[in-house]
């Protein structure tokens, strides 16, 4: 790893685990010895601020029927019915709500967000991404969706989804989301992609700048 690449890849590992809107950029000022440990402390970090979720919120969050789930699946499920829940009450959240023939991870049944479904998507086992995803957002039709992929698989496939959503929204209302787990809500894909190629413009031209100035005579 290049030295003046180093802040880009700590915001990297910072948006990889969740800590997007309030990120920790000088590790070393928390007593990690070096960025390897201090991306286990990130993950740690995330597993735990998932599992921060009422019981109420647990309770009202049922399991996929039919297959069976992944704990970040539901983690991530249950992260996005809170989120929900904060803005249009709990009571409004349904999970596996059937809508004619498709079921959906958390559907909005009232309040300001009435109609909204949402899917959370971890993309483990899928052998086309793009298909899956096309998939998922023809079976809520004309609905208004959100699709939530989890901060691993957002971060890995990044260019991929967002490439997907531009295609996606020439036709259907849907946006893509990761979890936020410093501020418990959620986060665009975009807003994600924007803050990274922001930081590696800055620590690429940084980095030139640091090279001109030692190679000058």
């Amino acid at each position: 790893m290049r030295p003046g690449r180093l802040p880009f890849y700590v915001l990297l590992a910072n948006a990889m685990w969740g800590r997007v809107s309030d990120p920790v950029l000088d590790y070393k000022r928390l007593g990690f010895r070096d960025f390897d440990e201090f991306v286990v402390w990130l993950e740690d970090e995330y597993w735990r601020r998932l599992g921060e979720v009422s019981f109420e919120v647990l309770y009202r969050t049922r399991p996929s029927a039919g297959e069976r789930e992944s704990e970040l699946h539901y983690l991530a499920k249950a992260f996005v019915v809170r989120h929900l829940a904060e803005r249009v009450g709990l009571d409004c959240v349904k999970t596996e709500k059937g809508e004619d023939t498709a079921v959906f991870d958390v559907v909005v049944t009232c309040g300001g967000l009435q109609g909204l479904v949402v899917e959370v998507e971890t993309l483990h086992g899928t052998g086309t991404v793009v298909h899956k995803l096309v998939e998922t957002v023809e079976r809520a039709g004309m609905r208004k969706m959100w699709i939530v992929v989890p901060n691993p698989q957002a971060v890995i496939y990044l260019p991929l989804l967002l490439r997907t959503r531009r295609e996606l929204r020439r036709k259907y209302d849907v946006e893509f989301y990761t979890l936020d787990v410093t501020s418990r809500g959620l986060v665009k894909l975009t807003d994600v992609a924007t803050m990274l190629v922001k930081k590696w413009k800055e620590t690429t031209e940084g980095a030139e700048e640091a090279n001109k100035s030692l190679t000058a005579d």
